[in-house]
């Protein structure tokens, strides 16, 4: 495995939780950031990139698929309908 050395800036006050932490547990200040980088990294995706549904409503129900897509007149541009039902969790499936 090949490693690789960054510059990083780190808060006074997070330089010393580091140090106490390395002290503490007996590992360098690197073992201690190399943990937490690993640990942490899905955290941050997760608050960064946040995934899965956008909004509260919930999904719609076959009989309201039905009578938003079914094959009666279509009330909205083609274009417009694609976009509503990408949008939309069929079945409960999200």
């Amino acid at each position: 495995m090949s490693t690789a050395t960054l510059p990083l800036r780190i808060d006074p006050k997070d330089r010393q939780q580091l140090r106490a932490l390395a002290e503490e547990s007996g590992h360098t200040i690197n073992d201690v950031v190399s943990l937490a980088l690993r640990k942490g990294l899905p955290l941050a995706r997760a608050a960064l990139c946040p995934l899965g549904r956008l909004t509260n409503v919930e999904p719609l129900d076959d009989a309201a698929l039905d009578r938003c897509y079914g094959d009666g007149p279509q009330e909205q541009d083609e274009v417009g309908v694609q976009r509503f039902m990408a949008a939309q969790s069929f079945g409960g499936a999200d």
